[in-house]
């Protein structure tokens, strides 16, 4: 996560209108990059072994389990093909957590802020925001099935489109006397 605040210096020496108009510009932006959170990969929670312990899947040799940021879909958010179901009898090879990575989010906001001042202790400021301005596509982790046995199984919110991707934008001005 990292943030920049920024006073425009440009203008502040002009007279007049374009003083007015261009000068008290500050613009500011925050950016959010985080990585996916690791996560297990289950086998409908029964116990394969007759211990009662809940058996894990298998990993299939040769697979990768996570796949590329640019290779994944809402039908397809890690490799699928990389777990089976675990041998009777045994407990699976499958790691107990951090079988895969789920989705991160990737998020900018940017602001900028006008200030115009009327005498000695007056202010109007005008202020725009725009929340995810570049309207990256952040999936809800939370809505990713990750039991192999669920019909559901490697998709976001059962292959719908789960997450946001939408820009907010928001006006607001300030008076202060």
């Amino acid at each position: 996560m990292g943030t920049v605040l920024y006073d425009v210096p440009f203008f502040q020496s002009s007279t007049g209108l374009k003083k007015i108009l261009l000068d008290g510009f500050q613009v500011s932006t925050i950016v959010t990059a985080v990585s996916g959170d690791a996560s297990n990969v289950s086998y409908s929670g029964t116990s394969n072994t007759g211990t009662g312990i809940a058996s894990r899947p298998d990993i299939v040799p040769g697979q990768i389990p996570n796949l590329a940021r640019g290779k994944r879909t809402p039908m397809e958010q890690f490799n699928t093909a990389a777990f089976t179901a675990p041998q009777p009898g045994e407990f699976g090879t499958s790691p107990r957590t951090d079988a895969v990575r789920l989705p991160g989010t990737l998020n900018d906001d940017f602001s900028a802020t006008k200030g115009f001042k009327f005498g000695d202790a007056r202010n109007l400021q005008f202020r725009a925001d725009f929340f995810n301005a570049f309207q990256h596509y952040n999936p809800d982790p939370s809505t990713i099935t990750t039991n192999i046995t669920s019909k559901t199984y490697g998709r976001i919110n059962n292959g719908l489109s789960g997450g946001f991707a939408t820009r907010v934008i928001q006006l607001a001005a300030k008076l202060y006397f």
